[in-house]
């Protein structure tokens, strides 16, 4: 999940889960293919992704003409997509639950923050793999509205496989391998311009998950960059946090990817001076069938 359709939400209000697993037999020296250059895409094959983002306990000050402002605010932002493998080149894909809820407190008195149902919900989609390019359609031929459109290219994006082979390159990597990502390659920071930062990422074991073989994997990031707030808004934004990764050998999919850290972001505006940070938790869990 990347933050861009968060940052508009936060302007308008201002450990990883229990799993059985196992280490592996000693599987030092021998090298993995964490992402194919090619990846197989199994017909029939059936994913169901969901993503969770949530702050808790984020603090916000804002600095107006009419006074100063400061509170705490709790956001949850929640997304499932399902897809299934038509052929090596169709993906029908549908976002059956994206919505956020948010509260907020602004000088010791509540504001009201309704849910906010994102783009695509309920729409089938069709992807199409094309001259090594990912686009998608409306099962129903219709037109996408801008909003949806912007939403589109998040799920083109985790459909093409481009993020994992920023993250994980298509060379074989053996457990005890370290190795650097730039910030900018990550989905998840898109919602900022002139990225700078980066993500060390180390390959610890080979264990099982749930019955498949799996790569374990930590990271930990670190960047920052200008958060556009659109034509009347701009400022800084930063991210520092801990991955935890289990990857499927098998499937070569990210199976459980979380992330815990502190966002903080500083804006201009019209109205005023806005500063807000706080425990930024992502977590993704896929299931496949």
């Amino acid at each position: 999940m990347n933050l861009k359709k968060l940052l508009p939400i936060l302007l308008a209000c201002a450990v990883l889960p229990g799993h059985a697993e196992t280490e592996a037999p000693a599987n030092a020296g021998k090298s993995y293919v964490l992402v194919s250059e090619n990846p197989e895409r199994p017909v029939g094959l059936e994913t169901t992704i969901s993503d969770v983002m949530s702050m808790e306990n984020g603090k916000i000050s804002m600095g107006t003409p009419q006074g100063d402002f400061e509170g705490n605010m709790e956001m949850k932002t929640t997304k499932v997509t399902e897809t299934k493998n038509e052929s090596e080149s169709k993906i029908i894909a549908k976002v059956t639950r994206s919505e956020t809820l948010q509260k907020m407190t602004m000088n010791g008195q509540e504001m009201p923050q309704p849910p906010q149902m994102l783009p695509l919900v309920g729409m089938p989609l069709v992807l199409t793999l094309k001259d090594g390019e990912w686009s998608g359609v409306r099962e129903d031929g219709g037109e996408f509205n801008e909003a949806e459109q912007a939403e589109l290219s998040n799920v083109e994006r985790s459909v093409s496989g481009i993020e994992d082979k920023n993250i994980y390159g298509t060379e074989p990597r053996k457990p005890g391998d370290t190795w650097t990502v730039d910030a900018k390659d990550m989905a998840m920071v898109d919602a900022a311009d002139d990225v700078n930062g980066s993500v060390k990422m180390s390959f610890d074991k080979v264990g099982e998950h749930e019955g498949t073989e799996c790569a374990f994997l930590t990271g930990k990031i670190e960047m920052s960059g200008s958060a556009p707030g659109g034509t009347e808004a701009d400022g800084t934004m930063s991210l520092n946090g801990t991955f935890k990764i289990i990857r499927s050998l098998k499937h070569q999919v990210d199976l459980v990817r979380n992330m815990d850290g502190t966002m903080k972001i500083e804006m201009k505006t019209p109205a005023g001076a806005m500063k807000m940070s706080g425990p930024t938790v992502m977590k993704r869990t896929v299931e496949v069938k």
